[in-house]
């Protein structure tokens, strides 16, 4: 991908610099450009320079970054969105919203739409949505990102991997969250002067516990 990029540095980007030097770190701006340039004006000149190969290895690339800064590959990662996961934990419980009866919360990170539903059952609905079965009424949790269900049991086995809706049981998925803050170890990675971490040594968001 990179050798790709530098060849078209040297030949097509190149041509149309009027004698500028581009180079990939100019090629990696001109692709962050398109999506902003997107939001704020509906449309970019600049997401039309390259392949879809080199799209696809962008979005490697910001999916690498973002796993490594803020993300499980990331020791501070858990903490840092330990905030926001209190808040919506907050909300499902109703504790932060007084008598009103929370059914339905929006977020809109850029660039992105997530959108959690609270859906209400007469009767425990089967993971393959064909049959109600034994049992009062049932409250279920909904993510969807984009337009696009987030299967919540992949994430969480206690939520049933098996559902074909991807919901959770609402009471299942609040127990899951209960124990987060814990694995986020705030004061821990926040707080502990750690060490340096290679790309690769974290994978659950969360510094090593120190050792005894």
């Amino acid at each position: 991908m990179e050798g790709n990029l530098s060849q078209r540095c040297n030949g097509a980007l190149q041509a149309t610099c009027g004698g500028y030097e581009w180079t990939v770190d100019d090629t990696y701006a001109a692709q962050m450009m398109c999506p902003y340039e997107t939001v704020a004006y509906g449309y970019s000149v600049f997401c039309d320079l390259f392949t879809y190969e080199e799209w696809e290895g962008f979005g490697y690339a910001i999916d690498i970054e973002f796993a490594g800064s803020s993300g499980f590959q990331s020791p501070t990662g858990r903490a840092v969105g330990i905030g926001y996961q209190q808040e919506i934990l907050a909300r499902l419980k109703n504790e932060t919203l007084g008598p009103t009866q929370f059914y339905r919360l929006a977020r809109h990170p850029f660039g992105a739409r997530l959108d959690m539903e609270i859906i209400r059952t007469p009767m425990p609905l089967s993971s393959d949505r064909s049959e109600y079965l034994e049992g009062g009424e049932t409250k279920y949790i909904h993510f969807i990102l984009n337009q696009r269900t987030l299967p919540l049991g992949v994430s969480f086995p206690e939520c049933d991997a098996s559902r074909l809706d991807g919901w959770c049981e609402l009471d299942t998925f609040i127990h899951v969250q209960n124990r987060m803050s814990q694995l986020a170890q705030y004061d821990h990675a926040c707080y502990s002067n750690l060490s340096d971490f290679k790309y690769g040594d974290i994978s659950d968001g969360a510094p090593p516990l120190p050792s005894s």
